[in-house]
């Protein structure tokens, strides 16, 4: 959060905190070690540069020049993918004899990608279950709603802060963290 106050006094328009939380997994953690699986990741534009920083538990990170590609994304889109919801997996079964559409709404464990963006004075989250994204489910059942959420902006948010954050990470491969 000081990042993000020290961004927004450096004239910094649109700032995202975006993370890949998943629900219902167990990570270890070894004695004296930290936990790299807290991590996030910062993006912010100012003066019509684009930057991204990694933030975890175990290391510091230097910002590093992204290009504006998923931010004029975000900001050309923000409103629709704001508002927009993606559909649940829906799936077509055969009970009692009939034959019916199923709907999942909920799940014991899903990773979801949310993005914490602040856009001026206003902020909001945007969460997506990467669940409803799935051409199936755990049993195999064909998602009815997958093409449509395939298409949806959220998934193109989704992609391209993985392209991202992929490359991001590689460019890291050749530097050297300050250990905490």
């Amino acid at each position: 959060m000081a990042k993000i106050l020290d961004l927004k006094k450096k004239d910094a328009k649109v700032i995202v905190c975006f993370y890949e939380p998943c629900y219902g997994a167990v990570f270890p953690v070894g004695k004296d070690s930290c936990n790299v699986y807290n991590i996030k990741y910062l993006l912010w534009c100012i003066n019509n540069k684009c930057f991204m920083q990694r933030f975890d538990d175990c290391w510091d990170y230097r910002p590093i020049d992204i290009g504006p590609t998923l931010m004029t994304f975000l900001q050309s889109n923000y409103l629709v993918i704001r508002e927009e919801k993606l559909a649940n997996l829906k799936y077509r079964a055969i009970i009692d004899g009939k034959d019916s559409i199923q709907e999942i709404y909920g799940i014991d464990h899903s990773c979801h990608y949310i993005f914490e963006v602040y856009f001026g004075n206003h902020q909001s989250t945007i969460d997506i279950n990467d669940f409803v994204l799935e051409k199936t489910d755990y049993e195999g059942h064909r998602n009815l709603n997958y093409e449509i959420n395939q298409k949806s902006m959220q998934n193109k948010l989704k992609n391209l802060a993985e392209t991202q954050v992929a490359k991001y990470n590689q460019n890291l491969s050749d530097k050297k963290p300050v250990n905490k």
